[in-house]
C-alpha cells in the first residue's frame, strides 16, 4: 500500500497523521487525522511526547543569528514589547539582542524613531511604510544588524480604513528594508504575537 492509501485508508503502518488547522475547520471524513494541530505550542507538545525537541521560533532565531554573527533589534507597538521579551528569555541573549523600543503611541514613533508624520498621514500607522521606518528607526537607534518594526491594530474596533489584527512587519537589513502585512483577523495581542 502506498503512504497516501495508508493516510486516507486508515492502516496505521506506524504512521501518526498530523493537520495542521488553525481555524478549526471541521476534519475530511476520508482522512485519517490522529492530531488535529491548532498551533505551535501543540504539535511542540505532541513531539515533545516522542521524544523529539521542536525549538521555539525565538530559539531557532537566536541561533541562527549566532551562526551568522549579527544582532537584532525590535520597535513594537501592537505588541507591546512581548517580542523583546520573548527573545530574552533565555540566557545569553545579549549576544543577539541589542534592545528594544516600546513605541505604542504615534507620538513615540515620531520622536524616538524617526517616523515620519506625513507617512502616518499618507498611509495610516497600520501601514508597510511606518512598520519599515520603525524597523529602520531601530536599527540606526541601536546599531544593531537588524532591525524589525511591527505595528498592526489589536483592537478593540477598526479604525475605518484596517480591520482588527492587522498587522504590518518592516525588516530593515544591511542590504534592503522590507515588509508583510497580515490579517490575523481579530485575535487579541497575545495571539498577535503568537502568529508572527
Amino acid at each position: 500500500a502506498s503512504l497516501t492509501s495508508d493516510i486516507r485508508g486508515g492502516n496505521n503502518a506506524g504512521i501518526r497523521c498530523c493537520w495542521y488547522n488553525p481555524e478549526g475547520l471541521p476534519r475530511p471524513e476520508d482522512l485519517r487525522i490522529d492530531y488535529d494541530i491548532r498551533d505551535l505550542n501543540q504539535l511542540r507538545a505532541i513531539l515533545a511526547e516522542e521524544g523529539v525537541a521542536l525549538p521555539t521560533p525565538e530559539e531557532a532565531l537566536e541561533q541562527l543569528l549566532l551562526e551568522r554573527g549579527m544582532t537584532m533589534s525590535a520597535a513594537e507597538s501592537c505588541t507591546g514589547g512581548l517580542l523583546a521579551k520573548r527573545m530574552t528569555d533565555f540566557a545569553g541573549s545579549s549576544a543577539v539582542f541589542a534592545g528594544g523600543v516600546v513605541s505604542y503611541t504615534n507620538d513615540m514613533k515620531i520622536k524616538v524613531l524617526g517616523v515620519k508624520p506625513e507617512t502616518i498621514e499618507a498611509h495610516t500607522v497600520y501601514s508597510h511604510e511606518v512598520a519599515e521606518e520603525m524597523a529602520e528607526g531601530v536599527k540606526a537607534l541601536t546599531g544593531s544588524d537588524l532591525g524589525i518594526g511591527i505595528t498592526g491594530l489589536a483592537g478593540p474596533a477598526d479604525d475605518g480604513v484596517n480591520k482588527v489584527g492587522t498587522v504590518c512587519i518592516g525588516l530593515a537589513t544591511p542590504e534592503e528594508t522590507l515588509s508583510v502585512k497580515l490579517e490575523i483577523g481579530g485575535k487579541n495581542r497575545l495571539n498577535c504575537i503568537a502568529e508572527l
